[in-house]
């Protein structure tokens, strides 16, 4: 499974990953998630440090998964329409990567030739990847 479709799969958990981070975002910015532990001893803890990184590392994960999420989206509101090729792609998109089922199943589901199918899925693939570029490209600049 390549970078794109492993997003695509992943699409619901990641939502769910974002929705817990923000939380934790959320409490750590809070009066009593900022109070820090002085470690007694050699003294080679730096709490301040260690909050900061806790929350930097924190917030680049945040980001991550909202591009992801938001790639997904994108891709989802292009998919939207009544022409038999587009429902086809929606179907293999909901189907095949949130609902987690085989090609097979898919296929019988959609009651299409497997021909048809993987031409679909191709073009959701091709679709798909225009926004994963955008993600890529703005995860590593």
């Amino acid at each position: 499974m390549n970078y794109v479709e492993r997003c695509l799969y992943d699409y619901l958990d990641n939502v769910v990953k974002l929705y817990i981070m923000q939380i934790e975002m959320s409490c750590l910015m809070s009066v009593q998630g900022q109070s820090y532990n002085v470690h007694s001893g050699n003294g080679t803890s730096n709490p301040v440090f260690e909050f900061t990184s806790k929350l930097m590392s924190l917030e680049r994960k945040i980001n991550q998964i909202e591009k992801r999420i938001k790639a997904v989206r994108r891709l989802r509101s292009e998919l939207i329409g009544s022409d038999v090729r587009i429902q086809q792609m929606l179907s293999i998109l909901r189907l095949r990567y949130f609902d987690h089922m085989q090609h097979n199943k898919v296929m019988r589901v959609m009651a299409v030739s497997r021909n048809t199918y993987w031409r679909r899925h191709s073009e959701l693939l091709q679709k798909a990847r225009k926004y994963f570029d955008e993600v890529t490209v703005k995860i590593t600049s």
